[in-house]
């Protein structure tokens, strides 16, 4: 199957116009164009092309890079669709005490249209640690600074159609930061792309709706611009509470933690989309169970729980979730080795929460089994009829 780069050799000389506007495989290359290793470079990538940037970042190391971020700034830099496109912002913070880790960063598209696009979580503890956060706080700073941001270009640039994207918390970013905004600004919006990107928490989803619009329709037309893309395996783009629109998209990988990868990711040339599928039964199922964990722990708890989980990271010779998850099962005694040196009390909060979780599988995948044998009972029973 056809992936990102087929699409940016296939691109040609389709400049964006009426005629070849933003599509779904576009909005993703800008979602990860935001983990590009702008800290790395000496000077602002303000008012720069994206040809220039590449020039800039072709002495850096490829260990600055995410993944094949380094190939895809190079794959983009002789695109004639992308190499001349201008950046006209660019934010970013990282703040221990708040926990904060935020970029953004604004493209100019056309002489009237604009893209903003989000930084997911990057390769920090600090980072990870703020997306954990997300189920304890109703706003976590990064939203609050995604918010702030949005509202401040689109004063900057009070005649132009802003579109927004970003790939996991960065999906998430461009959600919350679309839908927390006051109707005068979301006006600007003409749509919103998150990739595998977590829903919002119930109260916050509940206190948007009642702090920033006045009637249901104003709050309904702005989740009509959001669309979540997600691959058959999701796990971070299912979770919470999700009010705007899901596609399920198809990922080469066939592992679930892979497909988080947006490199991954299936494309269709003849229509410039990402390729359709359904969601797998797995992705399904812990899904349920870790919005059932999540929904039945106090907020106490939750705190308790991220604390103890990061002392275990921290203490452990893997920096991110992710190197574990490429470490996979020999992961496993290094993590054991970190946990027996909690504290008694940290320990039992550990293995009560994953106790907790294993129940809930097996307690959804057993109605899960149940529900399909009465489907096809069902099934057979109409044959028979027929």
């Amino acid at each position: 199957m056809k992936n990102l780069f087929d699409y940016l050799k296939a691109s040609g000389n389709n400049y964006f116009s009426k005629k070849t506007p933003l599509n779904e495989i576009d909005s993703l290359i800008f979602a990860r164009f935001a983990y590009l290793p702008f800290k790395k470079l000496r000077v602002s990538p303000n008012n720069k092309t994206i040809s220039e940037i590449a020039k800039m970042m072709s002495g850096l190391s490829p260990k600055n890079f995410f993944q094949e971020d380094q190939k895809m700034i190079n794959a983009l830099s002789v695109s004639p669709r992308f190499q001349n496109l201008f950046i006209v912002d660019y934010a970013d913070c990282a703040n221990k005490k708040t926990t904060e880790q935020f970029t953004a960063i604004t493209i100019q598209l056309t002489p009237d249209k604009l893209l903003i696009s989000f930084i997911g979580t990057d390769d920090t503890v600090n980072g990870w640690r703020e997306t954990c956060n997300m189920a304890l706080m109703d706003e976590v700073p990064s939203q609050k600074s995604a918010k702030k941001y949005v509202k401040n270009i689109i004063k900057q640039n009070p005649q132009a159609k802003i579109y927004l994207c970003g790939h996991s918390k960065g999906g998430n970013l461009a959600m919350y930061s679309a839908c927390s905004l006051q109707s005068k600004y979301t006006s600007h919006i003409q749509k919103v792309t998150s990739l595998d990107g977590p829903g919002l928490t119930k109260n916050a989803y509940k206190k948007i709706k009642s702090d920033a619009y006045s009637t249901r329709s104003q709050s309904r037309s702005i989740f009509n611009k959001i669309t979540n893309y997600i691959p058959q395996g999701s796990i971070a783009g299912r979770l919470f509470f999700h009010a705007e629109r899901s596609v399920v998209v198809k990922s080469a990988n066939e592992k679930m933690f892979i497909q988080h990868n947006v490199y991954t990711w299936d494309v269709d040339l003849k229509t410039n989309t990402l390729v359709r599928t359904k969601s797998t039964t797995a992705s399904e199922l812990v899904d349920k169970s870790i919005s059932q964990l999540i929904d039945g722990a106090t907020k106490k708890q939750k705190k308790e729980f991220i604390d103890a989980l990061f002392k275990i990271l921290e203490s452990s010779n893997f920096d991110t979730p992710p190197d574990i998850a490429a470490a996979g099962a020999g992961a496993l005694p290094e993590l054991f080795s970190s946990y027996r040196k909690l504290e008694k009390p940290e320990r039992k909060i550990v293995f009560r929460a994953f106790k907790k979780l294993a129940k809930l599988l097996i307690k959804e995948n057993k109605k899960n089994k149940t529900q399909k044998k009465e489907k096809n009972k069902n099934k057979n029973s109409k044959k028979r009829e027929k």
